[in-house]
């Protein structure tokens, strides 16, 4: 019986490493596949000095530099919380969101209005709340199972959907991780 137990709590570990368990790098490669690597360092030296200004929580952490048809965003993590920092196209701050767990953080009017939109088939894999002041909304990467690149969807307050980024008024610097 012993044995038993051993082999399948090895198994279990086994598949628990395989699939990346460990939270900020299985998160982190599961959201590097949005977008492609951005190769304008000149952008990305001016984003990474922005944000630092914003935070200066980042000063110290690698953030992975994506590019994609709205802009750019940047990727990283500070005290096992996921960040990202979107900027247009100009690189220009547009703002910062905060990855949250779907079942456990999703406003109960977020989740009914995704339940009666035209993406309810599909699987939020990625949640991402907007907030600061004069600014709220949603971020959702979505999957419909077939192994291909996620698709994304915006969502303001009231759970109105867009295939489009939501858009406000830049915000001003802050302390903001």
């Amino acid at each position: 019986m012993k044995r038993m137990i051993s082999y399948v709590v090895c198994m279990l570990a086994a598949t628990l490493a395989m699939h990346g368990v460990n939270g900020q790098e299985s998160s982190h490669k599961k959201h590097a596949k949005r977008g492609i690597k951005a190769t304008d360092t000149t952008v990305c030296q001016r984003m990474r000095r922005d944000l630092n200004t914003r935070s200066t929580l980042t000063a110290n952490q690698e953030v992975d530099w994506r590019s994609s048809r709205y802009g750019y965003y940047g990727t990283y993590s500070i005290d096992s919380v996921e960040y990202m920092a979107r900027y247009d196209k100009d690189g220009k701050y547009e703002e910062i969101l905060t990855q949250k767990d779907w079942n456990n953080h999703a406003p109960a009017k977020l989740r009914s209005s995704y339940a009666q939109s035209m993406y309810k088939l599909q699987t939020v894999i990625g949640y991402w709340e907007i907030s600061g002041p004069d600014r709220k909304g949603y971020y959702l990467e979505l999957s419909n199972g077939d192994g291909d690149q996620p698709s994304e969807v915006w969502a303001n307050e009231d759970g109105t959907f867009s295939d489009t980024p939501l858009h406000f008024n830049p915000a001003p610097k802050s302390n903001m991780k």
